[in-house]
């Protein structure tokens, strides 16, 4: 008889796999906000982002999600080593997990630590990939629309927002502390993360204005959006 499990079932089992090395006092996803935000994003801290997958024929859906998938790979493989899938894979009526970097598909062997939390980023870097990843997912044709409807609404930005962040909730992003992983959602992440709140609101709306979506336009930096972690 097969093995029957789904992509929740992976997250499980990865998360089993490693609870020896999970913060003390705070569960996995467990909504502890505050607690987890205290000691995550503090100095020297670094970040993975992990999709989830049923298996591997799954992973072939994830294009589905972007505008434009050629277009987003291109500008983000080079810097999406943080940025991985786990899957789960049926050997010898077991269920094995499986990895690979998202965009660039190469294999990461899982049950060395270093190999796969090592490719963890510093918060700066792992905020603007994300932005940019989430800008390349968001429909801005449906989002120009409904921004014409309530072009000075101050409230369609942020409802354009809580619709991205609401649509990739099962995303989830490991922070790493010392020798301890905090795992979180990205609702978690948003809500504890000033610097993410600010720079998501601001690409959004720029992309839904049909303004230029380019992060360092003109190479000027956004002083009071940017945070020294280093």
């Amino acid at each position: 008889m097969s093995l029957i499990w789904w992509e929740k079932t992976v997250e499980y089992l990865f998360l089993k796999k490693y609870y020896d090395k999970l913060l003390k006092g705070v569960a996995p996803l467990d909504g502890s906000h505050e607690k987890a935000g205290d000691l995550i994003f503090s100095k020297g801290n670094t970040f993975l982002l992990i999709e989830f997958k049923r298996d591997f024929k799954s992973i072939k859906y994830e294009q589905g999600k972007y505008e434009n998938y050629k277009k987003a790979k291109e500008e983000l493989k080079d810097s999406s080593n943080h940025h991985i899938i786990i899957y789960g894979e049926e050997k010898d009526k077991k269920l094995l997990l499986k990895c690979q970097t998202y965009f660039n598909e190469k294999d990461i062997n899982i049950n060395n630590k270093k190999e796969l939390f090592g490719r963890a980023v510093k918060y700066n870097e792992f905020v603007s990939y994300l932005v940019k990843l989430l800008r390349h997912k968001e429909d801005h044709k449906n989002t120009t629309n409904q921004n014409n409807q309530k072009s000075n609404s101050s409230s369609t930005s942020s409802s354009t927002i809580e619709r991205v962040i609401q649509k990739y909730k099962d995303v989830t992003i490991i922070g790493i502390n010392n020798e301890n992983i905090v795992p979180m959602t990205l609702q978690d992440f948003y809500k504890n993360s000033h610097v993410f709140q600010k720079k998501i609101e601001k690409e959004i709306t720029k992309g839904s204005t049909g303004k230029d979506k380019n992060i360092n336009k003109n190479n000027k930096k956004d002083k009071d959006i940017s945070i020294d972690m280093d």
